[in-house]
């Protein structure tokens, strides 16, 4: 068979999984208190890390959006082919570990309410709900971008199959989204950094639809997105992505939360300098590793089912309170994940995956698939 993934999308999903990994298994050493140092520093891998994912998604969302429309002569029909082929590999897996969460939560905590608004990704309003389940917070926004994405991408190519027309409208809907967020932030000084903005589902487009207009100009400006991919263009990326980690290090907790430009540019100035890097590596990275392919295809199970198993090797670290025993627990910690996240990707998500191309076969929306 041949092995068709590019090892540099691979190399950036990996990263995602790895940062957020490094920010929840923090907890584990919090106990130990070290002059100058700041466990909290390492939030920044849960904040990068999902963003890394917001715009991954958008850019492979993009191209098989863009690609589908161009080709079809039927867009109801490439609508729903493009939403059964994301729900079935989506939805399955997500259905699955929420429904374990209900059961394990209803049966070992005293107190339970059955979480309605996961069922239709609106947890995130939900101070309850964003306690539940609290990494599904990320697909909340996921799913309803890929409902309206696809929507409007059809109401576009149905008016004008035109590249400039549908760029520029998602140039529109960027800003608008952070026309929104700093109205938002500017009239309610309380609103949170995290809850409030970071995790509104109709807030944080922005992060995807870059990476959606990244995708058109691969597709539509192929010579422009080489320029865009070159080796100094992505080192000076680089180097913004970390003075940007430094801006979010610099203002902290309580900072966040009272400066509006962290509430408001902050995700938009991440996600630009994460684009030249994207680009970089899908064009320039070609290093195939069994451990980064393997974490990326394992990723989404691992996103889903870790923070629990982190959980509970905290509660140990934190009473017995031994660097030994707190390694030991990381270690058991990604064991124990990796493993179980090969189980569910091996049982669930190809099987489903393979069940979709049956149901819903990428030959309906891409006749060059056959």
């Amino acid at each position: 068979m041949v092995n068709d993934r590019n090892p540099g999308l691979d190399f950036f999903r990996s990263l995602a999984i790895s940062l957020v990994l490094l920010s929840h298994t923090r907890h584990l050493f919090t106990w130990e208190t070290i002059d100058g140092w700041n466990w909290w520093w390492l939030s920044f891998g849960g904040f990068l890390g999902v963003e890394l994912f917001f715009v991954l998604s958008g850019f492979l969302i993009g191209i098989i959006l863009i690609d589908t429309f161009n080709r079809s002569s039927n867009l109801m029909t490439s609508i729903k082919v493009f939403l059964l082929r994301r729900w079935f590999r989506t939805l399955p897996l997500y259905f699955f570990i929420l429904f374990i969460t209900i059961i394990t939560t209803y049966l070992f905590e005293s107190s339970f309410s059955f979480p309605y608004l996961h069922f239709i990704f609106l947890q995130n309003y939900s101070d309850d709900g964003l306690a539940f389940f609290p990494v599904a917070w990320s697909l909340s926004v996921e799913e309803w971008f890929y409902l309206l994405l696809s929507l409007l991408s059809a109401l576009v190519f149905r008016w004008r199959r035109n590249p400039d027309t549908f760029m520029v409208i998602l140039g529109f809907w960027i800003l608008l989204t952070l026309a929104v967020r700093f109205w938002l932030a500017y009239s309610d000084p309380s609103l949170t950094w995290d809850n409030d903005i970071r995790k509104n589902i109709f807030l944080r487009f922005d992060s995807l639809l870059l990476g959606v207009l990244l995708s058109a100009i691969r597709l539509y400006s192929p010579c422009f997105f080489k320029r865009i991919a070159s080796p100094a263009i992505a080192l000076s990326s680089l180097l913004l992505l970390i003075l940007i980690i430094y801006w979010y290090l610099s203002l902290g907790q309580a900072g966040l939360n009272e400066s509006v430009l962290a509430k408001t540019l902050l995700f938009f100035c991440m996600s630009m300098v994460l684009l030249p890097l994207l680009s970089w590596l899908s064009l320039s990275f070609h290093y195939r590793s069994y451990w980064i392919e393997s974490t990326a295809r394992y990723s989404y199970a691992v996103y889903l089912i870790h923070l629990p198993i982190v959980m509970v090797a905290v509660k140990y670290a934190q009473t017995i309170q031994n660097i030994g025993f707190s390694l030991l627990a990381l270690l058991f910690v990604l064991i124990l994940t990796f493993g179980i996240a090969a189980l569910l990707y091996r049982w669930i998500e190809r099987p489903f995956m393979e069940l979709r191309e049956r149901i819903a076969p990428s030959s309906l929306i891409n006749p060059n698939r056959i």
